[in-house]
């Protein structure tokens, strides 16, 4: 059997059409490790559901709560999973997005709804300013969806808001740049930010936002990018904006 060069040991010069040299892309290695990550994960979600259940045993009030803090993980890190390999898919061009015109009015009303849900009682203000007009923006509507989940994800992770300010702009000939967006979403967090905007941004080291936090922001970036837009952050007297640029539907 031919020897594979893997550096640890050279073909000889009779073997070297046998070789394997090319190394393969990052994203075919996350791709092609999806079902073995998933597979053991999946097996931890569902057993520690069962356990939760009661069905093979009853557990004390304590071992519920550590059997629930390993579901609740096992579920992130799942999700987790699940966009790194959509993510690795769409930078080998094996999907795309499906780009059309969006309501924005209609859609931000869904979206709001959602987090009016997760908010705990006495948790920050949310204040929605709808646009005068019924702007129709081009977007993958539920990729959309997920940048603006990630946004107030983040925003409420590396903040402690007392207000939550949402509204819409168009925005001006003066500011555009080369993605040619006009139409801005702009959620802003009111109240003590707990991180510097430059380690939401950094990826050469370590910092004290955690990885998956910078990484739903990556994604954010990256889902807007393909759409035509762009995603910036500014700070400014003790608010956190997230800007989420959009290109407006011509026809």
């Amino acid at each position: 059997m031919a020897r594979r060069r893997y550096g640890l040991q050279a073909a000889s010069p009779l073997e070297t059409e046998n070789c394997v040299t090319a190394a393969p892309s990052t994203e075919a290695v996350i791709a092609g490790l999806s079902h073995d990550l998933r597979s053991p994960l999946n097996t931890i979600i569902g057993f520690s559901d069962i356990l939760l259940t009661g069905r093979i045993g009853k557990l004390n009030a304590q071992q519920k709560k550590q059997i629930a803090i390993v579901l609740n993980r096992g579920q992130e890190l799942l999700g987790l999973i699940d966009h790194l390999v959509e993510y690795a898919r769409l930078l080998r061009g094996d999907v795309s997005l499906e780009l059309s015109a969006v309501l924005l009015v209609p859609f931000l009303e869904r979206q709001l709804e959602l987090l009016k849900a997760d908010l705990a009682p006495g948790g920050p203000t949310l204040v929605h300013v709808p646009p005068k007009r019924p702007h129709r923006v081009v977007a993958d509507e539920q990729k959309l969806m997920l940048v603006v989940q990630k946004v107030l994800r983040v925003g409420m992770a590396v903040s402690t808001p007392r207000v939550i300010r949402v509204d819409v702009q168009t925005i001006p000939q003066s500011e555009r740049n080369a993605s040619e967006a006009d139409i801005r979403l702009r959620f802003g967090f009111q109240g003590r930010i707990r991180t510097e905007l430059d380690d939401l941004l950094e990826w050469e080291g370590k910092n004290a936002v955690p990885g998956k936090i910078r990484f739903s922001l990556h994604l954010a970036r990256f889902y807007l990018n393909r759409m035509g837009g762009e995603l910036s952050l500014c700070r400014k007297k003790g608010r956190l904006e997230f800007h989420l640029d959009l290109c407006k539907d011509k026809k």
